[in-house]
């Protein structure tokens, strides 16, 4: 059996070679010195009524996933941003070049702000809306951070893709622009946003820029910002890959020469895989083997946060580990997760709103008898505790701390299990340190027969939990109490560790309480 178990020490030529490599490719994908772009006209905040809503307001009742921002101080807005962006093509060796200049346009952002200035942290959190439905992933992972650090939110409408296009003239759209008309025409009308979804590009960073600077226009005039911290999950993790990779991070910067954002968090994202990079227009999109896929270094923080689902096929060249102030990078591998943030449980304010008008994505599935359970694996304690850190490692220069990769056979491309079922290496929780279930592809013996389970079109890898047997648990622990103490000194080791926070540790120590309760109970 072959086995991917990465050490630093025997990769090091390897990384080194490719590190060169990849830097070599990146004077090929900038194309202009750098200078700050346009900033974009602004129209808002858009008024607000019961007839008129936000689409996606986190407060919508009903959205059982909801923070309760009024509760936390905090208001959400609505704005507009109009200018003019250029789309890019690539040349016969796949560099970037002009393909056309000052398209216009019209989006949305959302902000999510303190109402206090004087309580904000300096951190804003910046995510472009994913092209299914708006999505908001990084939203839905890190909210209670957001709120309890005192950062302020922002998501910004970047475009659709290839596949949420073809239900633009559907009776329920998909693609992020075409659900905002379809939800509210009148309230969208000035939305405009072009058939060429390479116009994005500039649109990010002239929204970036926007909101350091200090325009009176500025949606965040007033407060004092200080980070900006871009981050996304699937398609918008690979949309920042390509972001930076292709040069934009280097060419478009604020007037005094710093970066527009000051750190990339890119999940769910492998860069092996061909969604690992996204389109710069709507021409084509870079060939896989292409070194420029590689994720680049610059100098910000770059932090891969990856799925077991795309651990198994991240099997390609990957940029090292670093430290150095202008390389830094770090790429983490969650077994037992699939392709998800880990957002919180429940129904988001965006799902209700459809559900209420009846679009057909937003429509409850009905669940099986016997329906598998999803994996408790705390993906979104791990992405909260990441930000923590890539804020540390800004504004200290404190290195976040390193995982070893996830062990892959890589004949069968699948995760490396232990005697329980488990996959080995990785960020390790304590859920897979000290199991109460195993996680993965499995039906759960006590249904017959196996229970359906919802469609996967897209074939992300399934991880369900399925607790272990009476025999296995006797074999590992004493009984609840003993449990329940390893699984809370884990627990303290991850916190002392930075993989949690001491919240997410809290609740994470409640659920395993519940857990234990029924795997303990007399039959």
């Amino acid at each position: 059996m072959s086995l991917r178990i990465h050490r630093r020490g025997a990769r090091f030529a390897l990384d080194l070679v490719l590190a060169l490599l990849v830097a070599l490719c990146a004077g090929a994908a900038a194309s202009a010195a750098p200078h700050t772009p346009p900033l974009p006209k602004v129209a808002g905040p858009i008024p607000v009524s019961a007839d008129s809503p936000i689409y996606g307001a986190e407060d919508t009742p009903g959205a059982t996933s909801s923070v309760k921002l009024k509760e936390h101080g905090y208001v959400e807005e609505e704005f507009f941003l109009s200018g003019k962006a250029n789309t890019y093509r690539y040349d016969e060796n796949w560099n970037r070049q002009l393909k056309q200049a000052e398209v216009g346009y019209t989006t949305r952002l959302v902000v999510r702000r303190p109402r206090d200035p004087s309580s904000f942290s300096g951190n804003v959190q910046f995510e472009c809306a994913h092209p299914s439905l708006g999505h908001t992933s990084h939203w839905d992972a890190v909210k209670r951070y957001v709120v309890r650090h005192h950062d302020i939110y922002v998501s910004l409408l970047c475009g659709a893709d290839a596949l949420q296009r073809k239900t633009a003239n559907s009776a329920a759209p998909t693609a992020a622009h075409d659900i905002l008309k379809w939800f509210d025409p009148q309230r969208y009308a000035a939305i405009v946003w072009p058939g060429d979804d390479g116009v994005r590009w500039d649109v990010i960073a002239q929204a970036g820029a926007l909101l350091k600077s200090k325009d009176p226009a500025n949606p965040l005039a007033g407060y004092r910002v200080e980070r900006t911290y871009a981050a996304g999950w699937s398609f918008t993790g690979s949309l920042w890959r390509t972001y930076v990779n292709e040069g934009f991070h280097e060419e478009y910067r604020m007037p005094e020469g710093s970066p527009i954002f000051d750190g990339y968090l890119q999940g769910i994202s492998s860069s092996s895989v061909g969604g690992g990079y996204n389109p710069l227009s709507d021409d084509n999109v870079l060939p896989l083997g292409n070194p420029r896929r590689v994720t680049r270094t610059v100098d910000v923080p770059v932090i891969e946060l990856f799925s077991e689902n795309e651990a198994i096929t991240n099997l390609g060249p990957q940029a090292p580990d670093s430290d150095d102030p202008a390389s830094r990078h770090r790429l983490y591998e969650v077994p037992a997760r699939t392709h998800s943030a880990g957002p919180l449980p429940g129904t988001t304010g965006a799902m209700m709103q459809l559900r209420a008008r009846g679009h057909a994505a937003a429509q409850a599935v009905a669940e099986g008898r016997c329906a598998p359970v999803g994996s408790d694996v705390p993906m979104g304690g791990i992405v909260i505790a990441t930000m923590a850190n890539m804020d540390a490692w800004v504004r200290q220069g404190t290195p976040p701390p390193h995982a070893a990769r996830m062990k892959v056979d890589l004949q069968t491309k699948t995760g490396v299990k232990d005697r329980y079922g488990n996959s080995e290496g990785g960020v390790r929780s304590a859920q897979l340190d000290v199991p109460l279930a195993k996680y993965g592809d499995y039906v759960d013996p006590a249904c017959s027969p196996a229970a359906p389970v919802a469609a996967n079109p897209f074939h992300f890898l399934r991880v369900w939990r399925v607790p272990l047997s009476r025999a296995e648990l006797r074999a590992l622990y004493k009984d609840e109490a003993d449990y329940l103490q390893r699984f809370k000194a884990r627990l303290e080791r991850m916190v002392a560790d930075r993989w949690l926070l001491q919240p997410e540790a809290d609740e994470q120590l409640e659920a395993a309480k519940a857990n234990a309760k029924a795997a303990f109970a007399e039959p």
